[in-house]
């Protein structure tokens, strides 16, 4: 794999750890202060700017998710692979959560919306680690081919 495509996918990785975060504290504040009525829950849900917000983002994020997961592929990263199918899986569980969440105000609702965050967050650190390492490791194979030692 080459040194842009290596950076991309760790700059969407990074993006993504940001967008998650960024994610989480708005739907905190949804559920703390959002009002949703019981009858048509979902136009209830789209007069909230919180809880639109955290719809347009947790959007924003699944399609930046099918992004990173198609770039590794293509790019064939050892590193980026598996961790950016697990953010997705992560991804599509809260998007799952979230429309459980909308449609009947569900406790285990707001719990899979949390527990898939917390996959994705992990699975991009995860791939910031790995690319870390790749990298690391290429770089002192190439420091000892180029002094002529091999490399450990």
């Amino acid at each position: 794999m080459k040194g842009p495509q290596l950076r991309t996918l760790n700059i969407l990785g990074f993006l993504q750890l940001l967008l998650v975060a960024g994610l989480n504290l708005v739907g905190m504040y949804a559920a703390l202060f959002a009002e949703l009525p019981d009858a048509a829950r979902w136009a209830g849900a789209m007069g909230s700017h919180s809880v639109t917000t955290h719809m347009t983002l947790g959007l924003l994020i699944l399609v930046f998710a099918v992004v990173l997961l198609l770039l590794a592929l293509r790019a064939k990263s050892k590193a980026w692979s598996i961790p950016s199918a697990l953010g997705l899986l992560g991804i599509v569980g809260g998007t799952l959560g979230g429309s459980w969440f909308v449609s009947a105000d569900n406790d285990t609702a707001t719990l899979l919306m949390a527990i898939s965050a917390t996959v994705a967050v992990v699975a991009y650190a995860l791939g910031l680690l790995l690319a870390n390492h790749e990298t690391t490791v290429k770089l002192t194979a190439e420091a000892a081919a180029a002094a002529g030692t091999p490399a450990k």
